[in-house]
């Protein structure tokens, strides 16, 4: 019944995920490296020569690569008891981290995997077990985003070259603190329900966020070409490009799409309420 609840898990993250990916890459030219179009499809980091980076053929989809393996160490913790899944996941991530360190990794896909950056993904994870306990957030806060502060210190101090060195680390590293502030800080507006919820425009916005996140490359190409890429003109361009694109993709693409695969907000909430997990619950 666990290994349901994984199968679950991965099934639902992969009809959401998935789909829009795939038709992007259905439209790719021909002649592409079948091992590039195979790691693309298959969310697996891979170097990519034409961007000189590890970089799939839809070139922002490098962080959903990362969430992909999230998604994939979330579900092996499923198999083990309730009790001990955010302990699994923080042993797993925080090696990862280590290791990194430890061994300045330079191969792809373990620079990735090893990256100070998936502290991202388990900082989410324990803040949204506080918030699932109705616990308060602000401990586990503190403790998150000063740990996210010695990572970012630990990274200068150690400098391994494919931490600077390469565009998806670096200073992205340096947003981990203010990734978990800025989390909790919108989960405590939800909880006096002054969130986005209450807000149609930005619930709007934050329901298009995947949408939005994959078409950003397109007004990010079209605009540098007669903008620039370094004036605020640009920057504005971008931005309202990229949100009015995601939302048309997300109305007349991500939605029928999702309809196609699997139940709208398929997932890791509704995987919460089946009755596969509900009856593993005490386990």
């Amino acid at each position: 019944m666990l290994t349901l609840a994984a199968f679950t898990l991965l099934s639902g993250r992969m009809s959401r995920s998935s789909p829009i990916p795939f038709a992007y890459l259905s439209h790719t030219p021909a002649g592409l490296p079948w091992r590039q179009l195979l790691t693309s499809l298959l969310f697996i980091p891979a170097d990519n020569k034409a961007a000189s980076q590890p970089f799939p053929i839809l070139t922002v989809g490098w962080t959903l690569n990362l969430e992909m393996f999230f998604y994939a160490i979330f579900a092996l913790a499923l198999l083990l008891p309730q009790h001990q899944r955010l302990a699994g996941i923080s042993v797993v991530f925080d090696s990862l981290i280590a290791l990194g360190f430890a061994l300045s990794v330079h191969a792809v896909p373990w620079s990735l995997w090893t990256s100070p950056m998936i502290f991202e993904f388990l900082a989410g994870a324990w803040i949204g077990g506080a918030w699932r306990r109705g616990a308060s957030l602000v401990p586990v806060t503190i403790v998150m985003a000063s740990i996210g502060a010695a990572l970012c210190g630990l990274t200068f101090a150690f400098t391994p070259g494919i931490y600077l060195q390469t565009p998806y680390t670096g200073l992205r590293v340096f947003t981990v603190p203010i990734f978990v502030v800025l989390l909790s800080t919108l989960l405590h507006l939800e909880r006096r329900g002054t969130g986005i919820r209450s807000h149609p425009l930005p619930r709007l916005i934050g329901d298009a966020s995947y949408s939005i996140y994959l078409w950003q490359f397109f007004p990010v190409m079209i605009f540098a070409r007669y903008l620039g890429s370094t004036s605020l003109a640009y920057g504005l361009a971008v931005i309202l490009g990229g949100i009015a694109g995601g939302l048309l993709a997300y109305r007349w693409l991500e939605r029928p799409l999702r309809r196609l695969f699997g139940q709208p907000r398929q997932g890791l909430s509704a995987l919460q309420k089946s009755p596969v997990v509900a009856s593993h619950a005490a386990g």
